[in-house]
């Protein structure tokens, strides 16, 4: 999911809550194991300083640092959305 919407990350973290939230209410019971992102220091490090990955900036410290921060919150986010799931088990990759 999270690769659809990455471009919102730089605005913040209440869209991706709201999909955590849709995606608990509509896989909830038949998903035990949830992971918010996977590896959020290769995403914000290949897309802001290294510029291999979209949107293909290059050096932007200060870019991927917010990037980071905002990526982290919407896991702090994602997981209070999904925890209220029965039994869910949440992880982040890093």
């Amino acid at each position: 999911m999270h690769h659809c919407i990455l471009a919102d990350c730089e605005g913040g973290h209440h869209g991706w809550s709201n999909l955590c939230h849709a995606a608990r209410r509509h896989f909830g019971r038949r998903t035990k194991l949830w992971a918010t992102f996977n590896e959020i220091n290769v995403q914000t490090f290949c897309s802001y300083i290294y510029g291999s990955f979209p949107p293909a900036k290059f050096f932007r410290f200060g870019t991927a640092g917010r990037i980071f921060l905002h990526m982290y919150q919407a896991h702090v986010a994602a997981y209070e959305a999904i925890k209220a799931a029965p039994g869910a088990l949440l992880f982040i990759g890093f």
